[in-house]
């Protein structure tokens, strides 16, 4: 599985396309990780106003729930290329009025908060297995 998901990046950086599997992929999470959730991330998302929506089971994913967003997390192909911090930033609106995500603009840019914690919780998921594919396909 583990080869599928390095194939799958590779064509994702030479093509600049997605793809969803790469969630089904991902590495496991780890305790440390949903800590760091729970600790850091949950706490951006609330005082950004997420939870009024998005914990109630009025709209998915629940943002209190670290394996419901971690596949939003997952897919794309960098910190700063996800679909969780393009959705929240609004990078890829539907129209020019019509905004990707309808609660608004969250993230006014990818480094203003709430998206700079996703950049860091994106870093400590997936930072170090991107890292080492990258060394693999330099050489």
């Amino acid at each position: 599985m583990e080869q599928i998901a390095r194939h799958l990046l590779r064509i994702s950086r030479k093509t600049g396309r997605t793809f969803a599997l790469i969630a089904l992929f991902a590495p496991l999470p780890s305790f440390a990780n949903e800590t760091f959730f729970i600790q850091t991330v949950l706490p951006k998302l609330a005082e950004n106003g997420c939870v009024v929506c998005h914990a109630r089971d009025h709209l998915k994913p629940n943002v209190f729930v670290y394996r419901e967003l971690l596949p939003y997390l997952a897919m794309g192909t960098s910190s700063a290329n996800n679909v969780l911090l393009t959705k929240m930033a609004d990078l890829r609106p539907l129209t020019e009025s019509l905004a990707s995500h309808p609660g608004g603009q969250r993230c006014s840019s990818v480094d203003d908060e709430p998206c700079k914690t996703l950049q860091k919780w994106w870093q400590k998921e997936f930072g170090a297995a991107y890292q080492a594919e990258a060394r693999g396909a330099d050489q």
